[in-house]
């Protein structure tokens, strides 16, 4: 079984390991929900890497249970196209367009989005097969 620190949201070995160093970085800060990236004013943009996990082993987690006919119903908004400051134009969500419960400090939960894309599309297969 593999332990979380819920301090920073990783397994308690690397915790222990980066703990001292991460006090250190200012781009690397502490959130209710584990460590960021970037600030709210400096976003740390274009991170590039071979794959991203996401905890989600049984032992890391409590309540687990079927989502409510409330949470199968929500409705995610059009996807808009933007210009960030440096130019650069990108497809994405507007976080206050976005149902309350997947709004995450200034921004969303990709795990929760992907989860309710999911759903959807597991919906529509159902569909398609009668």
């Amino acid at each position: 079984m593999r332990y979380i620190d819920p301090e920073t949201g990783l397994p308690l070995e690397a915790a222990e390991k980066l703990r001292p160093r991460l006090g250190k970085l200012e781009i690397i800060t502490q959130t209710d929900t584990g460590l960021a990236v970037g600030t709210r004013e400096a976003p740390a943009t274009d991170i590039v890497c071979l794959n991203v996990t996401i905890v989600s082993s049984r032992e890391s987690k409590a309540d687990i249970r079927p989502l409510s006919p409330e949470e199968k119903d929500i409705q995610l908004p059009e996807p808009k196209a933007y210009k960030l400051e440096d130019g650069r134009i990108l497809i994405g969500f507007i976080e206050d367009e976005l149902p309350r419960q997947l709004r995450k400090g200034g921004g969303y939960s990709l795990n929760e989005i992907v989860a309710i894309l999911a759903l959807k599309v597991k919906e529509l297969e159902k569909k398609l097969q009668r």
